[in-house]
C-alpha cells in the first residue's frame, strides 16, 4: 500500500469511516421516516463512499505499478 493511500484510508481525518458511520445513520432514519430527501440523500452517500474507496484503490495500484495511467479521470 502506498502511503498516499496509507494516508487516505487510515489516516487524516477519519473521512472514509464518518462516510459510512453518516451513511448507517441515514438508513436507520429511513426505518422511523419516510422522508424521500433522507433517501436521496441516503443513496448520495452510498455512492461516495464507494466512489472514494475506487480512487484510494487506483491511487494504490498507480503508486505500486509507478504509472499515472491509472489516474485517469472515471467515465459516467
Amino acid at each position: 500500500m502506498t502511503l498516499t493511500t496509507l494516508l487516505m484510508e487510515r489516516a487524516g481525518t477519519k473521512g472514509s469511516l464518518l462516510r459510512n458511520l453518516y451513511k448507517d445513520f441515514l438508513l436507520e432514519c429511513l426505518d422511523i421516516v419516510d422522508d424521500t430527501r433522507v433517501e436521496k440523500v441516503y443513496r448520495i452517500y452510498t455512492e461516495v463512499a464507494l466512489l472514494r474507496r475506487e480512487v484510494s484503490i487506483s491511487i494504490d495500484q498507480a503508486g505500486k505499478n509507478e504509472t499515472e495511467k491509472l489516474l485517469k479521470p472515471p467515465t459516467y
